[in-house]
């Protein structure tokens, strides 16, 4: 059970003009942060394989973004990044990702 009133009328096993249309809004504004969640990752991607774009790590995109997915959280970025590359290798992606992207 939802505790706001906004919350509580699409979930409402009604099935009148308000909760239909209170439904629909819902849908609406969720279709608009896929959208936009969507957006923010292809610029991402984009610009990800911009920065590697002429180093070793040019053909490793698909490591890459799976390595950014940890973007919110510098420390856990860090340590994966040496996991995912090694040690040196690592901190040079790290760094890149560090100066450019965050």
């Amino acid at each position: 059970m939802n505790s706001t009133i906004g919350g509580c009328i699409p979930s409402a096993n009604e099935n009148n003009v308000r909760t239909r249309t209170a439904r629909e809004e819902l849908r609406n504004t969720w279709m608009e942060e896929d959208v936009e969640r969507y957006r923010n990752e292809e610029r991402l991607r984009e610009k990800t394989e911009e920065i590697f774009r002429d180093t070793k790590y040019g053909t490793m995109n698909e490591q890459l973004w799976e390595l950014l997915k940890e973007k919110d959280c510098r420390r856990k970025l860090y340590v994966k990044a040496l996991k995912m590359f090694g040690r040196k290798d690592g901190m040079e992606v790290y760094r890149r990702i560090r100066d450019e992207l965050l």
